[in-house]
C-alpha cells in the first residue's frame, strides 16, 4: 500500500516525500525475497528518482535497475519494466540512441504482450520525443531564416526539380 501511496504523492509534485517512502518499501519486498511483487514499485522508484534528476538520483536509479535486473525471477513483467526504466534512465543522461533504441524495444515488447498501459506510456514518449525533435528543428530553422542566402541554397537543394 505505501508504494501506491508514494506515487499518487509524486503524482501531486511530492517526489522528495515519495521517494523517501518507495525506497524503504522496495528494500523491504526484496529483504522479504517479493521479488515478483516488487517488480512495478521498482521501476516507480526508478522514475521518481529519475524525475527528480541530480546525479545522485541518476545513480540511485541506476542501481535500483540493476537491483531488480539482477532479482532471481524471470517474470516478462520485469523485462518490460526494465526497459522502461533504463529507456528513462538514458533520456535522463542525454543519451539520444540508447533512448531511442530501449523505447523502440519497450514498445515492441509492450505490442507483442497486449500490454495497453505500457503501450500508452511509449506512445507518450514517442510524442514527448517527437515534440522536442520539432522544436529543435524550429529552433534551427529561425536561426536560418535571418541568412538569406543559406536559405536560398536550401530551398534550391530540396525543390522540385522539373524536366524541360
Amino acid at each position: 500500500i505505501d508504494t501506491f501511496i508514494a506515487w499518487e504523492q509524486a503524482g501531486h509534485g511530492d517526489l522528495d516525500g515519495a521517494i523517501a517512502v518507495m525506497r524503504p518499501a522496495v528494500d523491504a519486498m526484496f529483504q522479504a525475497g517479493q521479488f515478483a511483487w516488487s517488480i512495478p514499485p521498482t521501476g516507480m522508484l526508478a522514475e521518481m528518482l529519475v524525475t527528480r534528476g541530480g546525479e545522485a538520483d541518476l545513480q540511485e536509479a541506476q542501481a535500483t535497475i540493476e537491483r531488480l535486473a539482477a532479482a532471481p525471477i524471470a517474470i516478462v513483467d520485469r523485462d518490460i519494466w526494465l526497459l522502461r526504466a533504463r529507456a528513462l534512465l538514458a533520456e535522463a543522461r542525454g543519451d539520444e540512441a540508447a533512448y531511442r533504441d530501449l523505447l523502440q524495444q519497450h514498445r515492441a515488447m509492450a505490442t507483442k504482450l497486449g500490454r495497453l498501459g505500457h503501450m500508452a506510456m511509449s506512445d507518450s514518449w514517442t510524442v514527448r520525443t517527437a515534440a522536442a525533435g520539432a522544436s529543435r528543428l524550429l529552433s534551427a530553422s529561425a536561426k536560418l531564416s535571418r541568412k538569406p542566402m543559406v536559405n536560398k541554397a536550401i530551398l534550391w537543394s530540396t525543390a522540385t526539380r522539373r524536366r524541360s
